[in-house]
């Protein structure tokens, strides 16, 4: 019993996000941080209420099979500047592969203040659409434990067997040539 509990803090990776977009908000008036990481199988995303003085409240958690994530990756500022959604997805597409359309299409907020965030897209339990959901990578005091922890939960995701379903999304889209000038043949 005590090896194991050993191994599962060795699997936990130390990270603090803000959420942007994508999830249900938990609470108005509470400032909520969400911690990410691969659990038997699944990325799990716990919504947490931070204490100074006890240990945090896991308020909610989300999970999907890490054969449904279809993109996990810090997308930068510079990259989805733009301001329309189809901009930002053609954007997307061009710097991140098709999946990236989708991560670039749903950065739309302010980001005066973000410089980098973390896009995870994937397959709900609900259907085949993709969804995304975008946290602010720079949360004060995070944001190098943050990058670590993508490093390592990214290269988790991508060595991952996909599901079935993930797969014939990701053919869809991989299915587009793309020209020397980064044009996109349909």
């Amino acid at each position: 019993m005590f090896g194991k509990k050993k191994e599962a803090e060795k699997k936990v990776s130390k990270n603090m996000f803000d959420l942007i977009s994508g999830l249900p908000k938990i609470h108005d008036k509470e400032t909520i941080f969400y911690h990410i990481d691969i659990e038997n199988g699944f990325l799990s995303i716990q919504a947490l209420k931070l204490y100074f003085s006890k240990k945090s409240e896991i308020l909610q958690e989300y999970r999907i099979p890490v054969g449904d994530v279809l993109a996990f990756d810090i997308v930068e500022e510079t990259h989805y500047k733009q301001k329309s959604a189809l901009k930002r997805g053609v954007a997307g597409a061009l710097l991140f592969g098709p999946v990236g359309a989708i991560i670039g299409s749903a950065s739309g907020l302010d980001k005066s203040k973000i410089k980098e965030t973390l896009g995870i897209s994937y397959l709900s339990a609900k259907g085949d659409e993709p969804q995304t959901i975008v946290f602010n990578l720079g949360v004060p005091g995070w944001t190098a434990f943050n990058t670590a922890a993508i490093k390592k939960l990214k290269e988790e995701v991508e060595n991952a067997e996909k599901s079935e379903r993930a797969k014939a999304i990701l053919k869809i889209y991989n299915d587009y040539e793309e020209t020397d000038d980064g044009a996109i043949l349909l």
